[in-house]
Parts: C-alpha cells; structure tokens; sequence
C-alpha cells in the first residue's frame, strides 16, 4: 500500500515538472485519479490520463527601457553675500589740451655758387707768365623762339682749359663744354703792359646756347664783350680781390648790356716769371665799405668833447677877470673908485655868477 502511494506521488511530481518544463500551467492541468483495486491480489495498473489544456505559446515582447541616469545632485551651495564696498567715484578732470602748433619756418638753402679754380699760361721756361684764380659765373640774356627775352646763369667749371699766349700782348682763354664737347664756350682775357703796370683790358665770351642751359634760345651761339681797362697792378705784383667784382658784358655792336661775368675770390698776375704758381705780392682791391654810422658817431662825439671844452675855457676866463677887478677895489678902497665899478659889465656878471 505504501507503494503504491509512493508511485502516485512520484507520477504526480513528474507530471508537475513536465508542465512547469513545458510552459503549462499547472493549475489548469486535469489529473484522473484512479480509485485502488480492492478485490485483487495482482498488482493493480494504474492509467494516468492527461488531457493537456491546448495552450498558446505566449507572445513575449521584451522591452528594454533604458532608465535615466540620475544627475548627480549638486551640493547645497551656501549664496555667498558680498557687501559691495562704498567705492567714491574718482572724478577725473581732464583740462582740454591745447596744442599750439609752432608755425614751420622754411629756411631757403642758399644756392651754391661757382667754385674757385686755378689756371695758367706757361712759357717757354716752363714757368707761367699768367695765373688766374677765381671763381667766375656768366649771367646773359637771350631770345626765345616765341619772341621773349629769358635769363640764364652759367658757372665756369673746374675742368675749364687754358690756353693762351706769352710775349708782349698777353691773352688767357678758358674753355669748358656742357653738351657737346666738340662745341665750347669760352672766355678770352686780353692784357697789356705800359709804364710798368699791367692792366685787363678787353674780355670776350663767347657761349653755346645749348637746350639745357639755355632752354627755347632762338639763336645757336652768343658773342659778347666787356671793353674796359680794369685791374690797373703795377708788374711784379698781383691782383687781389676777395669781393664780388661785376664786369658788363655787351653785344659786339652794341651799347647795352645784357649780361655780366661775375668774379669773386679773385686773384691774377700777368708779365711775370711766376714759378709753381706762386703769386707775387698782391695788390689788394678798395676793402669794403664802412657803414656811415661810425664816423657820424666818432664826430659827434668829437664835436660834444669841444663844446665841453670851450664852454669850461669861457667860464674859467670870465671867473679870473671877476676876480681882478674886485682885488683892485679892495686894494683902493676909495668910494669913488666903488661906483663906476659897479656899474662895469664884467663885475655884474660876476656879480650874477
């Protein structure tokens, strides 16, 4: 009997993993019980009917959702006061700036002038009859193309030539090229010698009136002459003038001048034996000018120091013949002689003195 109920609980058990395996509800499932066999000494047979109860395989959706992070909480922050300190508002006052611009002065840099060169004419001793130094420019007036009259100035370049002639007429011509040099200007100095003097007589230049010099010239070339005795030095000597000396120059038939050559640090010898170039002892032209106050103030002074002295003269004078004749009354004593003094002109005015 006990084993018989050991079997059932064991098909029991079993059939409750089989649903469980299968997805059966075991709650639904219909278990037959077979009532034991009393009336039989066999073995009794048990018969386990199972009616499984149709089932569905559930549908299983799987829905995964994703739980939210959690933000991390921030620590309870402590709200900091500040007390904003009483801060005085800087005033700043700025004083307009008042910028006077200093007016801009041009300073004109003068123009440069010629420069000074040295020439001369050698003889046959191989020394220089003529030396010339000097710093010259020419300054002429020509004819343009559109019949008006320009200016024009011209320095005479340190790289001028010389040439000229020794003997009893001396000459010193200097040439010197601008443009072309097969084509020069040139200035002639003509000099003579009487009574143991020399002089410069005659100067004639000549002047290319190239494009560049020259601009619009009417005419190609410019003759002029300077014809005047100058630089009057007696022989051995030289000629010696620092200032600026302006020499006319006039067409060759005319009597108008319309240029001038222009020298200055100027010093020249001619009829000489002059050796390296050495000039002799210089005569040296008029010196420049003094300005007229200096003597007008010398002689007023002079004039002041006479009056001083005449009008104190005069005083002295007049005070010596006073007392003269007052001695000559005291000596007397006489009352006659008293009264016409009196009357005396020279002793009123001592009187009044």
């Amino acid at each position: 009997m006990k084993l018989l109920s050991a079997v059932i609980l064991l098909n029991v058990l079993t059939l409750y993993n089989i649903n469980a395996d299968d997805g059966i509800d075991p709650e639904n499932t219909n278990v037959t019980t077979v009532a034991p066999i009393t009336s039989s000494s066999a073995k009794p047979s048990t018969t386990v009917s199972t009616t499984a109860k149709p089932t569905t395989a559930p549908s299983t959706t799987t829905s995964t959702t994703a739980s939210p992070t959690p933000s991390p909480t921030p620590p309870p922050t402590t709200p900091s006061t500040t007390t904003p300190s009483s801060t005085t508002p800087s005033t700043t006052t700025s004083s307009p700036s008042t910028t006077s611009a200093a007016p801009v002065t041009t300073t004109v840099a003068p123009t440069p002038g010629p420069q000074q060169g040295t020439w001369d004419v050698a003889n046959s001793t191989n020394s220089s009859c003529i030396v010339l130094k000097m710093a010259a420019e020419v300054v002429v007036d020509f004819n343009t193309t559109d019949n008006k009259i320009a200016n024009s100035t011209i320095f005479v370049p340190l790289n001028a030539t010389a040439s000229g002639v020794c003997g009893n007429n001396q000459s010193m011509t200097l040439s010197f090229s601008f443009v072309n040099a097969s084509q020069s200007n040139t200035i002639q100095f003509l000099f003579s010698e009487t009574d143991k003097k020399f002089e410069l007589d005659v100067i004639n230049v000549s002047l290319i009136l190239d494009s560049t010099n020259f601009p619009g010239a009417k005419d190609k070339q410019l003759n002029l002459i300077h014809k005047k005795v100058d630089f009057v030095t007696p022989v051995e000597m030289s000629y010696k003038c620092d200032k600026q000396q302006k020499l006319d120059l006039y067409p060759l038939n005319g009597n108008t001048s319309v240029g001038a050559l222009k020298i200055s640090k100027f010093q020249f010898q001619a009829y000489g034996d002059i050796i390296n170039k050495h000039f002799a002892d210089a005569k040296d032209c008029e010196p420049y000018e003094t300005p007229d106050i200096v003597p007008i103030a010398v002689g007023c002074a002079l004039m002041v120091l006479i009056i001083i002295v005449l009008v104190g003269y005069l005083i002295g004078r007049r005070r010596n013949q006073a007392r003269g004749y007052l001695s000559m009354f005291t000596e007397n004593k006489k009352e006659a002689d008293y009264i016409p003094m009196k009357n005396l002109s020279c002793f009123q005015l001592f009187v009044g003195l």
